[in-house]
């Protein structure tokens, strides 16, 4: 719902620019988003994905939702089929890919964001301390709370395996005692046992 009222808002306000003759795509580009070179970064990343790949593709693309235009929608479709290189990055512990992946959410929606909080989730049996501090630092997006509590394909009809995989995540989590880090994981506790079958 509330992706949905943040959906029609950003329609709203594209709208009205164009009414009073502001070109939406130059003020993408005041803010700073190069979808043009988000590509040949993106390939890049994925013949060479190292941390100086990672960081270039994560400095070109937005902090926050700024809409799925159909040209990002494909750009992210690109990203879609590559995934497997950022999904191996991010589960061999390589923060800068997770990272990535989760700036990655800003410009994808639908099956790319499933697959996205798919790849974001697993991350946090890797390095549940680090999980947290995306999850600190991103709390703003929209979806939020699908990035860690979707449990994956493989246990769509595996009602028990659903329990299992949402304890061991709740259990990677409890043992983080960073102060700044607690709200959070609280709230990714929380979260978990609630979705819970």
């Amino acid at each position: 719902m509330a992706q949905m009222n943040r959906r029609r808002v950003v329609q709203a306000v594209i709208t009205g620019l164009v009414a009073i003759g502001i070109r939406p795509g130059a003020l993408i580009r005041s803010l700073g988003i190069d979808i043009r070179g988000l590509i040949p970064a993106w390939k890049r990343y994925v013949a060479l994905p190292d941390d100086a790949n990672a960081q270039a593709v994560i400095d070109l693309l937005p902090m926050y939702d700024v809409g799925v235009s159909a040209r990002e929608q494909r750009l992210a479709e690109h990203v879609d089929r590559n995934l497997g290189v950022l999904e191996t990055r991010v589960l061999e512990g390589h923060r800068l890919s997770a990272l990535l992946a989760v700036r990655l959410k800003t410009i994808s929606d639908g099956s790319v964001s499933s697959c996205l909080n798919m790849i974001i989730g697993p991350y946090v049996h890797v390095d549940p301390q680090h999980f947290l501090v995306l999850m600190n630092e991103h709390s703003h997006l929209g979806g939020f709370r699908k990035m860690y509590c979707n449990l994956g394909m493989d246990l769509v009809d595996d009602t028990p395996g659903q329990a299992r995989e949402a304890r061991r995540r709740i259990r990677a989590v409890a043992h983080v005692d960073s102060p700044e880090l607690r709200k959070v994981r609280d709230r990714v506790i929380q979260d978990l046992a609630r979705s819970r079958p």
